[in-house]
């Protein structure tokens, strides 16, 4: 019976850790999805890039603190932006079916959400 009890025991333990490394991986897979990176371009080489991080750059935000409501401040999101062959930090912000993308040049502009495509599809 002794025997018994501790190869139960040990078929326990294995289904324990094969189950905690299942649920482990899930974590990390959802945790990639999340950061996925999405981008648009236009026909003359232009992009913008958005990541699914928060926005960290002190003069795109030192702009979105005074050109964006208070409310909306804290929603926005880091992204780059290649134009007319310079790089441009910018941050962004979806709603209503459009994204907000104010640059480090403190220019605002609007694009349709679905002009974005995940960056493995492009």
């Amino acid at each position: 019976m002794n025997d018994e009890a501790n190869e139960l025991g040990k078929r326990l333990v294995r289904v324990i850790i094969v189950a905690g490394a299942f649920i482990v991986g899930m974590m990390v897979w959802g945790q990639v999805r999340a950061v996925e990176v999405m981008i648009a371009k236009d026909s003359n080489g232009n992009s913008m890039t958005l990541h699914n991080s928060p926005c960290t750059d002190g003069k795109v935000l030192a702009l979105i603190a005074v050109q964006v409501h208070k409310k909306y401040q804290d929603q926005f999101r880091a992204g780059v932006m290649f134009y007319q062959g310079r790089i441009h930090q910018a941050c962004w912000l979806a709603d209503s079916g459009l994204v907000y993308v104010i640059d480090d040049a403190g220019d605002l502009s609007s694009m349709p959400q679905e002009a974005f495509k995940r960056a493995n599809e492009i």
